[in-house]
């Protein structure tokens, strides 16, 4: 049993969990898997999380770190979902070498679930097969609309800002390269100058 958020669950059904976990029964029991996002094992960790629950999942506890911090694992998971997508919709997706060098230095804010759900859409609404950067929509540093204020979704800034982010994942991707960065972004390397100067990028 794979339970997802335990750090929010309601302190009666954490003792609930507890007693079953340690009854006499243990046999019964199913295998436990929890998962949270809080470090539960530390002073920062939630404090109103049962410390006997915690002793009942025993000693096994990995912490899995964020995907901006496993970059590596980034292009393997795009592959085995882009597989799992086509298997579903019956037709080929993939992913251009180019969008795959952004999307590898993209910071996934939702982790592993934020790359199924892109994925999944992009490949929805994607005309082809293969898919680019701009199918998946990713635009960082856009504003919510429950978080919008005066000004907030102005189109020039929230373009800037987006261009000058594509720019700076484009020459992570390239390792500073700026002429493979040029050709990852489809532009010329007098455009590129341009931009980095226009937008200070060091």
């Amino acid at each position: 049993v794979v339970l997802e958020h335990i750090e929010s669950l309601p302190e009666a059904q954490q003792q609930s969990l507890a007693a079953l976990l340690a009854g006499p029964s243990r046999e019964t029991v199913p295998r436990v898997i929890a998962l949270s996002e809080a470090r539960l094992d530390q002073p920062a960790g939630r404090k109103d999380f049962s410390a006997t629950l915690h002793a009942s999942f025993g000693q096994a506890v990995f912490l899995v770190p964020a995907l901006r911090e496993r970059v590596a694992d980034i292009p393997a998971l795009l592959a085995h979902f882009a597989q799992r997508t086509a298997q579903r919709l019956g037709r080929p997706v993939s992913i251009s070498p180019r969008a795959l060098a952004m999307l590898a230095v993209y910071p996934w804010p939702g982790n592993v679930y934020e790359v199924e759900n892109a994925l999944d859409r992009a490949a929805m609404l994607g005309g082809s097969g293969r898919l680019e950067y701009a199918d998946f929509g990713l635009v960082p540093g856009v504003t919510s609309p429950g978080e919008c204020g005066r000004g907030a979704l102005e189109l020039k800034p929230q373009v800037e800002a987006f261009e000058r982010q594509v720019l700076l994942q484009a020459l992570s991707a390239a390792k500073g390269n700026r002429q493979a960065a040029a050709r990852l972004l489809g532009i010329s390397l007098r455009t590129l100058f341009y931009k980095i100067k226009r937008y200070a990028v060091d």
